[in-house]
C-alpha cells in the first residue's frame, strides 16, 4: 500500500515539474517545481531514500524564494539553501536504501544527489532561462533519472523523461534566447 502512494504521489509530482517547463515566466517555474520538490520529497520518503527526500524537501523553500523575486534574489539564501543541502546529505548519509545495490551504492547516489541539486540550485539562481533548460537538459535530469531507476521511483523515472522531453519542447518553441535573462 505504501508503495502504491508513492507512486501516485510522484505522479502529481510528476504532473508540476514537466508543466514547469513550459511556462516562460521563470517565477511560475519556480513555484510549481518548488510544488514538486514537496511532493517528490514524500514519495522519496515513502521509498527509503532519505536523502533525496530532504532535498526536495528543500527544494520548497528554494522554490519560494527564487519565485519572491528581487527581494528574496539575495545571497544569503543562496547560501542558506546550499547549506541546508550539505546538512541534508551530512544527516542522511548512509540510512538511504536504494531497490538496487547495496549500501555503498546507495552512499554515492546520496552523494550525487546533493552535487546535483547544489549546481541546479547555483544555475537556477542565475535566472537565465536558457542556462536553467540547457542544466536541465545535459545533467540534471540525466542524473535524477539513474536515482529515479535505482530508488525504484516509477513516477520519478517518467518525470525526468518527460522533463527532458518538455525542456525539448520549450527550447523548439521559444529558440535558445527566447527566455527571461535575469542575471545579475
Amino acid at each position: 500500500m505504501v508503495i502504491v502512494l508513492a507512486q501516485i504521489i510522484s505522479l502529481a509530482a510528476a504532473a508540476f515539474n514537466i508543466f514547469s517547463y513550459q511556462m516562460k515566466d521563470n517565477r511560475r517555474l519556480f513555484l510549481a517545481k518548488g510544488i514538486s520538490g514537496a511532493l517528490f520529497a514524500i514519495n522519496y520518503f515513502l521509498l527509503g531514500n532519505y536523502t533525496a527526500a530532504a532535498l526536495n524537501a528543500v527544494n520548497l523553500l528554494r522554490g519560494g524564494v527564487l519565485a519572491g523575486g528581487d527581494r528574496w534574489h539575495k545571497v544569503r539564501w543562496l547560501i542558506l539553501v546550499q547549506g541546508l543541502y550539505i546538512v541534508c546529505c551530512v544527516v542522511t548519509f548512509g540510512k538511504s536504501q536504494t531497490a538496487v545495490g547495496g549500501a555503498v551504492f546507495a552512499m554515492i547516489v546520496s552523494v550525487l544527489a546533493t552535487v546535483s541539486q547544489l549546481a541546479e540550485t547555483f544555475i537556477l539562481w542565475g535566472r537565465n532561462g536558457k542556462h536553467i533548460r540547457l542544466a536541465q537538459l545535459g545533467f540534471i535530469s540525466p542524473f535524477w533519472l539513474f536515482n529515479n531507476v535505482v530508488t525504484g521511483s516509477i513516477g520519478g523515472v517518467i518525470t525526468e523523461i518527460f522533463g527532458i522531453c518538455s525542456v525539448i519542447v520549450s527550447l523548439i518553441r521559444y529558440g535558445l534566447n527566447g527566455f527571461e535573462k535575469e542575471e545579475k
